[in-house]
């Protein structure tokens, strides 16, 4: 596997579009040795590396629970913990056990499909939620600041110059595309964010459709159909992104009715089409920082965090189903 390959695989370009409302970006770039090695590893391989970002700070304890640690926990937390009869058990795995609202995944996990990844965190946590999304983007050890994102720097070394003479005839698609919010910090290269984002996938659906929003009939209105004719023009891969979106699945999968399900529901769409972009980026629509009402005094077992898991958990469930046909 040669590493500049995956490289040309990975990077994002910088112009929004909107799939169903939801933003998508595209982007491009590491310093750790752990990561790079992954990448490496991962070059023509085949896969897509799909990255579901939870923004805020789940409360990892009260989602994945560590059923063999339950006297510590009933004695560190037990104003939120839930009673032990209500976590879903997991198949050969008799230590840990799933969040009520997560009946999905753990599906998916007794039928061999999803893994579980335990005690990652960083040595001396400050415990600042914005110093531990820098080291998660950023690949940086804990007590040293980067500038650039792990994906953005593999991304630059494995393609000097872009964007420029990019799409060509050894990738013609986005390395990267990130679906929702803004784009991520993972993305940044050395001199550009190697990025292509929409915060609305609806703006993504506009440009594969080629249709916007009306502009108002004022001087401002004219100048925006400008900016926005502009925008198209210079956007090099809406043609592969339309044609790969608009190719036909012959088997359709119902998707819950959230915004995470939309954006994966957007990218199991451009997989079928055969976009060869190998790395996606979507969003969780909702906030983990569940400080109040992360559950409730009446049932432990609702609650603003479960409410997330749910989403979460019937998102990844229906993207996997969709992914087998």
């Amino acid at each position: 596997m040669k590493r500049r390959k995956f490289i040309q695989s990975t990077a994002l370009v910088a112009a929004p579009l909107l799939f169903n409302k939801i933003p998508v970006l595209a982007s491009s770039q590491l310093e750790s040795t752990n990561l790079q090695t992954l990448a490496n590893a991962a070059v023509n391989c085949g896969k897509v590396l799909v990255i579901i970002q939870m923004n805020g700070g789940n409360d990892g304890l009260n989602m994945v629970f560590p059923r063999d640690k339950w006297s510590q926990l009933s004695n560190a937390r037990s104003n939120i913990l839930l009673n032990e009869n209500d976590v879903l058990p997991l198949n050969n795995n008799i230590t840990t056990g799933f969040h009520p609202a997560m009946v999905a995944m753990q599906q998916m996990y007794n039928l061999g499909e999803i893994m579980i990844v335990q005690g990652v965190s960083y040595p001396n946590p400050s415990y600042s939620h914005f110093r531990a999304t820098d080291i998660w983007f950023t690949g940086s050890r804990s007590d040293e600041t980067l500038n650039t994102g792990w994906i953005g720097r593999a991304l630059d070394s494995i393609y000097p110059g872009f964007p420029e003479a990019y799409p060509n005839s050894e990738m013609r698609d986005p390395l990267a595309i990130q679906i929702g919010s803004t784009l991520p910090f993972s993305l940044q290269g050395p001199k550009i964010n190697m990025g292509y984002s929409v915060a609305d996938p609806n703006d993504l659906l506009n440009v594969i459709n080629e249709t916007t929003d009306p502009a108002p009939n004022t001087d401002y209105g004219l100048e925006l159909t400008f900016l926005r004719l502009m925008k198209d023009q210079s956007n090099a891969y809406k043609e592969t992104i339309q044609t790969a979106y608009n190719v036909q699945q012959t088997q359709s999968t119902e998707y819950p009715d959230n915004e995470l399900a939309e954006q994966l529901k957007i990218v199991a769409r451009l997989i079928n089409g055969g976009l060869n972009t190998p790395i996606y980026i979507v969003n969780h629509h909702k906030n983990f920082d569940s400080h109040e009402n992360q559950v409730l005094e009446t049932d432990r077992k609702l609650g603003k965090q479960a409410e997330n898991l749910s989403y979460l958990s019937s998102a990844i469930s229906a993207f996997q189903t969709n992914l087998k046909k």
